[in-house]
């Protein structure tokens, strides 16, 4: 028997969680689908039956916000969109196929419990490694994807004992995961790009950046590679791995 609190820190597929952002659903069910593929790691270190069954926690079900009448509907929808999502593609002589990695979904509205069977593709998908920890209370905080690629590459960077960090242009917007040139200048992409995703990242770690330099642009023009200079308060960022615990 599983709880839904289980979970509250598992690993789940950086680009599933990308996905989940862009559909711009609400944070309950994005974490109702992060919770499915929660499961999906965690069968394959408990149950080599590919069968697994939990039940919801009342919290949790609360917080879905959603009619009584509703609940079987939203429940199993959300299943089987990370079904949807979660699947292999192979291509086969210039032919695309998916591979399912959900066999049934089942959930019984009286008891509160819920069977997936998995198919035997998932060990297919876990075994490439693409698998990260995320703490899911905080990634449904962000107002969009490109502030939470931004949180983890501060995440994944150490600043114990720095006060600074420089980040190429080009890198910073493969981070991202946009273009430079989807904008007319780069000035236009530091006001609609980085101030935005720093106003994000602000409100969410609480780590104060004293400063950008936004002087990137100017020394772009001069045929230089561009980087952005980001200057933290070395103060908080002393404590900055217990934001991210």
């Amino acid at each position: 028997m599983l709880n839904l609190n289980e979970f509250e820190n598992k690993f789940v597929p950086t680009s599933i969680v990308h996905k989940l952002y862009i559909q711009k659903e609400r944070p309950s069910l994005v974490m109702l689908k992060i919770f499915f593929y929660s499961c999906f790691l965690y069968i394959t270190n408990h149950d080599k039956n590919k069968i697994l069954k939990f039940k919801f926690s009342r919290l949790f079900l609360k917080s879905l916000k959603v009619d009584r009448t509703d609940l079987l509907r939203q429940i199993s929808k959300a299943g089987f969109d990370a079904a949807s999502i979660f699947s292999i593609s192979q291509k086969t002589e210039n032919i695309t196929k998916k591979k399912m990695l959900i066999e049934s979904f089942q959930y019984n509205e009286k008891t509160k419990m819920i069977e997936i069977e998995f198919t035997k593709y998932i060990d297919d998908y876990l075994n490439l490694g693409h698998f990260k920890k995320f703490n899911l209370s905080n990634l449904v905080k962000f107002k969009s994807s490109l502030s939470f690629w931004f949180f983890q590459e501060m995440e994944n960077r150490s600043y114990s004992e720095k006060i600074d960090t420089w980040i190429s242009l080009k890198n910073f917007a493969n981070i991202l995961g946009v273009k430079t040139d989807a904008y007319k200048n780069l000035s236009d992409f530091k006001k609609y790009v980085i101030d935005v995703v720093v106003k994000d990242y602000q409100k969410i770690a609480k780590t104060k950046l004293l400063k950008i330099d936004d002087s990137f642009y100017h020394i772009a023009k001069k045929g230089q590679t561009p980087y952005i200079h980001f200057v933290f308060d070395n103060y908080l960022i002393q404590d900055e791995t217990k934001l991210f615990d």
